[in-house]
């Protein structure tokens, strides 16, 4: 009687980087900015460095990188144009409001990984996240079987990932400082003229935005009125008189006492 001897698969999995989290956190700890405008990330080297790292922990194959980040009115940047060229890597774009909030990421991101454990296209998925919003997404992907591996930044000072999402997760890894430092640096500040030099009043003049001259305002014609170019000549008085008749006075009458 044959019998059948269980295989056990490789494991095949996917990476889902909330982007948000991972620059602020980054940023704050490496160069102590609290805006993405203060520095400037090697996203192409550190996307690599993530999968390479993922590869030597998980020992199986990768499907793709799911890079989750936010836009305002969902119109990419020029970094994020780059990102989503490279290969097995896929750009989610929320909406980015004037608050500097994230609107909608968590839910594409739950769809995603939701949908790939459903279908049974991975067996682990790594989430680099740190928002008590992406539990419900790592819930419904273990319902189905996978999986799931947290990684986080660390922290400048006590944790900088919510608790509940902690627990829930399968494993829990966070990538230290040295890790991320070669792709954050510090963005480049203009110097400021000091007020009162020659520079800083040349700036001024530039920035100034020049006065138009005054116009005279146009007189509106009513419609139907034909508009006169210039007023009508006058009519030039016979010669010896006068145009304005002259006025006669009349004689008072005497008062007799």
């Amino acid at each position: 009687m044959a019998t059948s001897e269980f295989v056990p698969q490789p494991a095949r999995y996917a990476i889902f980087v909330d982007a948000g989290y991972l620059f602020a956190a980054s940023g704050a700890l490496l160069l102590g900015c609290g805006s993405r405008r203060e520095y400037r990330v090697a996203a192409e080297k550190l996307i690599k460095a993530l999968t390479s790292h993922a590869d030597d922990k998980l020992l199986g194959e990768l499907l793709r990188v799911y890079w989750f980040d936010a836009a305002p009115k969902k119109q990419p940047t020029v970094d994020q144009r780059v990102i989503a060229n490279l290969p097995l890597v896929k750009l989610r774009l929320g909406n980015l409001n004037a608050q500097g909030q994230q609107k909608g990421v968590d839910a594409q991101l739950r769809a995603d990984l939701e949908a790939l454990a459903r279908h049974r296209a991975i067996t682990d998925a790594v989430l680099l996240a740190g928002d008590e919003d992406m539990l419900p997404a790592v819930e419904a992907a273990q319902r189905y079987g996978v999986r799931v591996h947290l990684w986080g930044v660390e922290p400048t000072h006590g944790s900088n990932q919510a608790e509940w999402l902690v627990w829930e997760s399968d494993t829990v890894e966070v990538l230290p400082a040295d890790f991320l430092r070669p792709y954050f640096t510090k963005a480049k500040v203009l110097p400021v003229p000091a007020p009162g030099t020659a520079a800083a009043v040349r700036e001024a003049a530039e920035r100034r935005p020049a006065r138009p001259a005054p116009s005279r305002p146009r007189r509106r014609c009513s419609p139907g009125v034909p508009r006169r170019s210039s007023p009508p000549p006058r009519r030039a008085s016979a010669p010896g008189r006068s145009r304005c008749p002259a006025r006669t006075r009349r004689p008072r009458p005497s008062r007799r006492p």
